[in-house]
């Protein structure tokens, strides 16, 4: 499995702005055409996001995953804006030490679920994916710490 494909391992946490989320649009990335059920994910989520949420996830965090199958290493900041705005940048090593540099930016939006527990949706467009639309979930450990619904781990970095 490639880092390429697997760059929210912390589960990309988001919570766009309702206004932010109601201009967007998710794309289908086999067809290219809107996908009309992600899209309203991301605008019922956009219409339902917390503000308290939203500030604890405003900041940039930073997670490391290495791949045992492959050798590679993926150092992975995610940036996350109150507003709902994020972008993130990737730093893929190989056994080698070879590097491959991956950047991209979208929408976040999401909801508390309970006892430091949230779910979301995000859109990313970055050098494979335009305006694609997954969702997350994830719980904070502590005010530093989030653990994605997959077990990866992210520490705030300021």
């Amino acid at each position: 499995m490639s880092f390429k494909n697997v760059l929210f391992v912390i589960g990309g946490v988001v919570a766009a702005s309702p206004a932010a989320a109601q201009n967007a649009v998710c794309l289908s990335q086999q067809s290219g055409q809107i996908d009309a059920a992600a899209t309203q994910a991301l605008t019922d989520m956009a219409s339902r996001r917390d503000p308290q949420l939203a500030q604890a996830m405003a900041g940039t965090w930073y997670s490391e995953t290495s791949s045992p199958d492959t050798g590679q290493i993926s150092r992975l900041y995610v940036s996350y804006g109150a507003d709902g705005q994020m972008q993130y940048q990737n730093q893929v090593c190989d056994q080698s030490g070879a590097c491959s540099q991956y950047q991209g930016s979208g929408l976040w939006a999401a909801i508390p679920m309970g006892n430091g527990s949230f779910s979301g949706i995000q859109m990313i467009s970055d050098q494979g994916r335009n305006q694609e639309c997954t969702g997350f979930t994830g719980r904070f450990l502590d005010q530093q710490t989030i653990q994605s619904g997959a077990g990866g781990i992210s520490r705030r970095v300021n």
